[in-house]
């Protein structure tokens, strides 16, 4: 409602990343407990990663136009004991990302394999998004897409967003 009240014409996009594993939906960890949970049943296994997106574009003339979808990457992680996932949940990493662990970070070395988008693990599908962006008329040919960490509009919990510049 108050990004509705504020944008007069733009485009928002939102995404948020889950981990599936054995029929479960695996979060942020809410402690360092469930953290060595999440990672003990990961371990060793193949998992998904989905990370849904929507794009709201509102044009000048205030209509508006709303895209969804979602980018699904396999991740199978090796074999860990559990000294090794006590030392990992130590460094804190793991606390704030979903599933517990983070592909680009410490965690790097546990990953055997994925099939699907590196990015979509890291919570930014970052080629559907614009391939998506680019069917909708927000991209077009010639444009700079840059992808950057931040924290737009003081917004809580968002970590990317995209900006495109023409060139």
């Amino acid at each position: 409602k108050y990004m509705q009240s504020i944008l007069l014409a733009g485009t928002i996009l939102g995404a948020d990343t889950v981990v599936a594993y054995d029929n479960k939906v695996l979060g942020k960890p809410k402690d360092a407990k469930e953290a060595k949970k999440m990672l003990s049943m990961l371990a060793g296994h193949i998992h998904e990663v989905y990370t849904g997106v929507t794009m709201i574009i509102k044009e000048e003339d205030q209509t508006e136009q709303q895209i969804s979808f979602y980018e699904a990457t396999k991740v199978e992680v090796t074999s860990m004991s559990e000294e090794e996932i006590e030392e990992y949940i130590a460094t804190g990493e793991p606390m704030d990302k979903a599933g517990a662990y983070a592909i680009q970070g410490m965690f790097a070395p546990y990953i055997r394999k994925i099939e699907g988008d590196y990015y979509n693990i890291v919570g930014f599908p970052i080629s559907h998004i614009y391939h998506t962006a680019k069917e909708a008329g927000i991209v077009e040919d010639g444009d700079l897409v840059v992808i950057t960490a931040g924290v737009p509009l003081g917004i809580s919990g968002m970590t990317n967003m995209m900006k495109v510049e023409r060139i």
